[in-house]
Parts: C-alpha cells; structure tokens; sequence
C-alpha cells in the first residue's frame, strides 16, 4: 500500500518538475516508418471523419467531435494538451471539451482547466467505490452532502485565447439549481439520461472561468454527485475530449467505467481507444481473455455509436518493475492490431514507433522516460502528440489524394 502512495506522489512530482525543462526533442529514437494509420480503407466512418474535416479545414463550417479514451498516460494531460492545440490549429475551436476536477479526489489531471471549491467533497474511483456502485465515464466522481455546492473552474491564463466558452454541460446524479454567478446565463436546460443529469447553460458572451453553485430543490437532504463538465464553444471547429483514468485496462472499461450514456451525449465523430498498459502489467497475460476484453469494449461502442469511426492506438513499450522487458505487451499490441482489423477499425501502432520491446531503455537514456519505465516524462507524451497527429494528417491526405469520400 505504502509502495503504491510513494509511487504516486514521485510520479506527481517528476511532472511537474518536469515542466521546467525544455520539451524539444531533437532526433527522437522513434521508427518514422511505422508513424502512420493503419486500416482506414476499410475502418467504418473513416470516409466521413475525412470529409467532415475537409469540410471544417477549407469552409470553417461545422463542429467535428473526439472522445479519446484511455488511461493515466491520457489523465497526465500532455499528450493531450499537445494533439489538442496542434487539431485546433488546424480545423478550429469548439470548446475545451470534457473536465474533471481531479484535484478533489486527490488525482492527477490536465493543469490547463483549474478548479477551486469551498465545497466538501469526497472523490471516488472506479476501483474504490462501494459495493454496486460504479463510475462514470471519468472513472471518477466527486460526492458531498452540503446542500449548497459551490465550484469555480478558470482556464489556464494560456488558453484563454484557444478555448473560451459560452455553453456549459454540467454532468451529476440529481435534480439540481445550478447557477453561473456574474455570466449572464441565458438559458439553462436540463435533461435526464437514465442514472444522470446533464445541465446545459448557455451564455450571451465567451467567458474563461465561470463560479457555479448548485442549489437542491427538494428538501430531502442527499449526496450531490458531480460526474464532469463539458466546456464548448458556438464556433466552428473541433473539440476534443479526452478521458483518461490512472489504472483503467479494458477490462475497468467493460466492467466497472461506465462510459455508454455519456459518450452519447459528447457526439463524438470519431473514438480513440489508448488503452493495453495496465492490461499487460501482469506475470502471464491471458491472451484468450484479453481478445475478449478488447473485443466487448469496441462492440459496445459500435453498438452505442453506429457508423462511428474507432481508432485504437497500442501502448508503448515499458519495462515490469524498472528492469524486466515486458513481453506482454507484444502479445497486447498483435491482439489489438488483429482485432481492429477484423472489428473495421483504424490502429496507431505507437508500440512499433517507439521502437517496440527494449525501446524504452533507450527513450530513457534520451531523458524522455519517466523512472518508473512505464511513464513519459512530458517532453516525451508532448512528442506522442506530434507523432500522432503527424501520423494522422498522412493519412487524411492519403485518403483525399484517392479520392476518397
């Protein structure tokens, strides 16, 4: 237990010191051969992921949605902070995308969307909540018993400029007042979605932070649960959700994450899995029960989004326990390479890019690894980020090149 806590805390130190060094890489230990996206001939809803980004690239017409699902390589934030600026750079803005005040259940989270709340609350994850209970779609939740809540999220004085909002969906578990104080809410709409609420407001300007408070309307004193927030934009362009959870594996996903009703509501156009990690952190990888697990996730959202585009990625080498060459994650990287050609989906073998099995030691002697073997420092999940998004403009490029609808 101790061992897990000291891991944890050096882990949350190593990146934010990390912030401070400088995030160039020159000549990056990577196989620039391998940096590409596989399958998109036959991935289902490619063709329309292509176009609807033409369209938005040339027209400036349009909003364009992205889920990224994965797990503590995506909840650090740069990976993702670093995809996002260079999509919104390219195709524009619409909105930030989903937040999660990670703070509060002592996590680790993206420091570009800051949280601060008088409120009491209580954090949950999804491998520590009560029996019968599961966890939304961030793998966390934040509960408290105060009849009024309060929480204030401001944008990183950096994105200011990139992702102001005007529109606002709260995610929580019941019946609620939510107020925006100084806003000038508009319009404030609320929907239930079978075990969730989502509280939209609208406003009449773009804002960079926002104070809500949430009020109860009955008098029956319950736990007020607080599942996300969405920050968007009325202009054109992508937005970018990425949800990450420290542990998840696609078994978490299946089991006890319970992403399916709120993924709906995000219209992703396109879905990226990151997930394998944790899956091959173990002694002897059961590859029959694996092929399962990676099989029902994409099942299922194919089932909840149909016609949607599914991009799985592979997880980079590592090394078990700082010094041992971790072969499972060859056999997780072929599974889910196979599975995604026969489920019709695109792949990013980030595996092979790195460099695959003993590449890690190599990445570390760059000073691109973090101690642990298994995690990035930034410098490295910043240039994941231009990896792929270079791997992705080639393969956009490719399919317009034919023709391609």
């Amino acid at each position: 237990m101790w061992n897990r806590i000291v891991a944890v805390l050096v882990f949350l130190f190593v990146l934010a010191y990390s912030q401070c060094q400088n995030y160039s890489v020159s000549n990056p230990p990577i196989n620039a051969a391998k940096n590409v996206i596989c399958n998109t001939d036959s991935a289902i809803g490619w063709g329309n992921v292509v176009s609807q980004l033409k369209i938005l690239e040339d027209s400036n017409v349009g909003n364009f949605s992205i889920v990224q699902l994965g797990d503590s390589h995506m909840q650090g934030g740069y990976f993702a902070e670093r995809l996002r600026e260079l999509l919104n750079q390219k195709y524009g803005v619409s909105g930030y995308g989903w937040a999660f005040p990670h703070s509060y259940a002592k996590a680790n989270g993206s420091e570009n969307v800051k949280f601060s709340s008088i409120t009491k609350w209580e954090g949950r994850k999804f491998n520590h909540l009560l029996s019968g209970e599961s966890a939304q779609i961030s793998g966390y939740h934040l509960v408290t018993s105060d009849s009024i809540v309060q929480l204030t999220l401001k944008l990183k004085s950096k994105t200011d400029s990139l992702y102001p909002f005007n529109e606002l969906v709260i995610y929580h578990n019941k019946v609620h007042l939510i107020f925006a104080d100084s806003c000038n809410a508009m319009a404030v709409e609320e929907k239930c979605f079978g075990n969730f609420f989502a509280t939209r407001l609208i406003f009449s300007e773009m804002h960079d932070s926002v104070n809500l408070r949430f009020s109860a309307v009955d008098s029956i004193r319950t736990n007020f649960t607080l599942l996300g927030i969405n920050l968007l934009s009325s202009q054109y362009g992508v937005v970018y959700h990425s949800i990450g959870v420290n542990g998840a594996s696609f078994k978490a996903f299946n089991r006890m994450i319970d992403y399916s009703h709120i993924i709906r509501q995000l219209l992703p156009n396109l879905v990226i899995v990151s997930l394998g990690t944790n899956d091959s952190n173990c002694e002897k990888l059961d590859r029959f029960r694996f092929r399962k697990q990676v099989e029902t996730l994409i099942d299922s959202i194919q089932a909840i989004l149909p016609g949607v585009c599914i991009l799985l990625t592979t997880a980079g080498d590592n090394l078990r326990a700082k010094q041992f060459a971790n072969a499972n994650l060859r056999v997780v990287r072929d599974e889910i390479i196979r599975i995604a050609v026969r489920k019709h989906c695109a792949y990013w073998d980030f595996y092979a890019v790195m460099g695959e099995m003993g590449s890690a030691k190599l990445w570390k002697e760059r000073n691109i690894m973090y101690l642990d073997m298994i995690h990035l420092r930034k410098i490295g999940y910043v240039l994941q980020g231009e990896l792929f998004s270079d791997a992705f403009t080639k393969a956009m490029n490719k399919t317009n090149s034919n023709g391609q609808d």
